[in-house]
């Protein structure tokens, strides 16, 4: 969605807007969405499920089984804001192990 330009805009939330069935996940409601905005797709769903503190995030980091470089990850996240490169969302998945 990214590549496209397409903002969900509400992926901060992703219980609410991401189902997953047959190991595969599925964005819905996209009554927010918006093709103006420079919001990133990626750093919001990361930033919910990955660099936020709470359970959600905690069960998370211990399924993916690895130790986050939180201050590298956030940099990647920053840069692929920007950038919006296959070679940044590459950095992203290898610094998460999901290459």
């Amino acid at each position: 969605m990214d590549s496209i330009g397409l903002a969900h805009n509400e992926l901060s939330r992703p219980q609410d807007h991401v189902i997953i069935s047959g190991g595969r996940a599925f964005i819905i409601d996209f009554e927010s969405a918006s093709l103006n905005s420079r919001v990133s797709n990626v750093a919001q769903i990361l930033n919910a499920l990955v660099m936020g503190r709470g359970s959600i995030q905690d069960r998370v980091r211990a399924a993916l089984g690895v130790s986050i470089d939180f201050y590298g990850l956030r940099n990647v996240i920053r840069r692929y804001k920007v950038t919006r490169s296959d070679d940044d969302f590459m950095q992203i998945l290898r610094l998460l192990r999901l290459e």
